[in-house]
């Protein structure tokens, strides 16, 4: 009789906590909170581990990692890159610069897989290489055709790009340049500027999206500011073409496997494009966007809007199904960005799309049907894009809040 009575107590003591639980961070019977690490600063950073050589992992952003990695790194608004150790779910280091870091890392590895450096973007202007210890490898600051430091801070993604033997790191600027640099400080002319020999650089308005390159490695994409799409020669990084959009860009774009590049415009006009430059369609999308498009492993692409509203679109350009964010309260929202506008750029894997919202919300929802499986409350908005690990049958969402805290969440869905 006492064993069962204290079997009994142990269960109800279950039951009370799996209800705190629920009540705190709205985690429900099918999820558990598998690491919470406070860093001290609200979060725009996306998290990045493994091998990891471009925004949200790859050139569709299925935000999908290569298993769980060993350290995860994410940039905050307190000046820093934190590592996270993973087995431990506690802080490994942090790595001060001169501003927010409000870029998403990338991480390059070698022929094993072990990790080599980190390269993050600062507010500070600058670039940084950081070794797995935490320390700095090298730092490049840009520097303008009259001499002068750039003034411009950089807040996209770099992109590891390979030229040939070696790597080339590639980034966009808010000085309103794109930059390529090679073994480590050299720089390339990015594409030729005839008023200098020596500045990579393109005048294209502020740059906020991240390159990408195409699967044969023969052309870069980027997107600007100054309402204007390019694309660039990866061999000798001359512009190859450019396509005119309806209003800036803010966002990077996604490649399919077919080549297809997929753009959006900041007041929501979504583009298919060929790797000549040709439009295929494009897509007015009721509400605007700064965050970036997905695209899963059967052609779907996902993206989601200030108003909201999450769509996934078929590859022929029409509306598949969308989903409305709902508000911590559980109402729908009714347009208002900071109740529940999407900037997270979403992830994909098994089946289901992952992305967080300015209502603090971290919602997962099926592809094809766009039909809410689950959510996770924080307390702050979350434009982190989350990254996504499957391991052992688990699948774990991995992403940042402007509440300060990184989160990692185990799903059984």
């Amino acid at each position: 009789m006492r064993f069962l009575r204290a079997f009994l107590l142990a269960v109800v003591a279950g039951v009370l906590i799996l209800c705190v639980q629920s009540t705190e961070g709205q985690i429900s019977f099918n999820q558990s909170l598998f690491c919470k690490v406070n860093l001290g600063s609200p979060i725009e950073s996306s998290p990045a581990g493994g091998s990891w050589p471009v925004f949200h992992h790859d050139q569709s952003h299925s935000g999908l990692a290569d298993g769980m990695p060993d350290s995860v790194y994410i940039g905050t608004n307190d000046l820093s890159l934190f590592a996270i150790n993973m087995q431990t779910c506690s802080i490994a280091w942090k790595f001060g610069t001169g501003g927010a870091v409000k870029s998403s890392p990338v991480v390059s590895v070698d022929s094993s897989g072990a990790v080599q450096d980190i390269y993050v973007g600062s507010d500070d202007g600058k670039l940084y290489a950081v070794k797995p210890d935490g320390k700095e490898d090298w730092q490049f600051a840009p520097t303008l055709s009259d001499g002068n430091a750039s003034p411009g801070a950089i807040r996209s993604a770099p992109t590891i790009m390979p030229l040939g033997a070696d790597n080339g790191v590639l980034f966009s600027s808010d000085d309103t340049h794109v930059y390529l640099l090679l073994n480590k400080q050299q720089l390339h002319i990015f594409p030729v500027d005839t008023s200098s020999e020596s500045i990579p650089r393109i005048y294209t308005g502020s740059m906020r999206g991240s390159p990408i390159f195409d699967s044969d490695h023969t052309q870069v994409y980027v997107s600007s500011f100054n309402q204007t799409f390019h694309a660039l020669g990866s061999t000798d990084l001359v512009r190859n073409w450019d396509f005119p959009l309806n209003a800036p860009s803010s966002s990077s774009p996604a490649l399919g496997e077919d080549k297809t590049i997929y753009l959006v415009s900041d007041v929501g006009t979504l583009y298919s494009i060929r790797s000549d430059g040709a439009q295929q369609w494009r897509l007015f999308l009721n509400g605007d966007v700064t965050g970036s498009p997905s695209i899963s492993s059967s052609g779907i692409i996902y993206l989601g809007t200030e108003s909201g509203v999450m769509f996934g679109v078929k590859p022929n350009g029409t509306i598949l199904c969308s989903f409305q964010t709902l508000g911590p309260d559980g109402r729908a929202n009714s347009g208002d960005e900071s109740f529940g506008g999407i900037r997270s750029t979403p992830a994909i894997a098994n089946g289901f799309v992952y992305f967080g919202a300015n209502d603090g919300t971290l919602y997962v929802i099926e592809e094809n049907t766009c039909k809410l499986r689950t959510s996770f409350i924080t307390k702050g908005p979350i434009v982190s894009s989350p990254m996504i690990t499957v391991q052992d049958g688990r699948t774990r969402v991995l992403f940042g809040s402007e509440d300060g805290y990184f989160y990692a969440l185990s799903l059984n869905l």
